[in-house]
């Protein structure tokens, strides 16, 4: 619970206190739904159903909390450690609404459980992992917040892209139905 629960009081603390009973109603939507998601999930993944494990339906709620928790980090560092002045206190409640329905949408998000370093490319992969996390420890300010939007935004792009595109970025192994051989002359 600590996506949701966490995230809604942080937005709620912060941003939310100025618009009374309105930033109370937006916190509980954004935890609500949270917790629908979470139940979600695993009835999905408690039912075995096939293709259960390799996406997800509808955004993710450790993403979305990791976008909340990102862009609040990027206005304080935009705003010199305040949200209070200007537009910028206007973002993320329409930010919790919106996620809060992505929680339920049908778009689907890959849970890059597949990927693992036994790839056919797991040298261009590790360079991107160290040079993405290379840039957000230097610009830890608002290279999170990219990572998160850009994971968002792949969910709407990914129907529109080419079986051979999604592959190349989600590198899926396929399932093999034959058991893995075992060495002659065992017990």
């Amino acid at each position: 619970m600590s996506f949701g629960v966490a995230p809604a009081l942080m937005v709620s603390r912060v941003v939310l206190r100025d618009f009374d009973k309105l930033g109370w109603l937006v916190a509980s939507v954004y935890l609500i739904c949270g917790a629908l998601r979470l139940a979600r999930f695993n009835c999905i993944a408690a039912s075995g159903a096939p293709g259960a494990g390799k996406d997800f339906k509808g955004f993710p709620i450790p993403a979305a909390a990791g976008l909340v928790a990102s862009i609040t980090l990027f206005m304080l560092w935009l705003n010199n450690d305040s949200i209070e002045h200007g537009l910028t206190k206007w973002v993320l409640p329409p930010l919790l609404v919106f996620l809060s329905w992505m929680m339920f949408s049908g778009f689907r998000y890959p849970s890059f459980k597949a990927i693992n370093w036994r790839t056919t490319r797991s040298v261009p992969k590790f360079i991107t992992i160290v040079v993405t996390i290379s840039l957000t420890v230097m610009f830890y300010q608002w290279m999170p917040a990219v990572i998160f939007i850009t994971y968002l935004l792949y969910g709407f792009l990914r129907p529109f892209l080419s079986r051979q595109i999604k592959e190349g970025i989600e590198e899926e192994i396929e399932d093999d139905d034959e058991p893995p051989t075992q060495a002659a002359g065992g017990k």
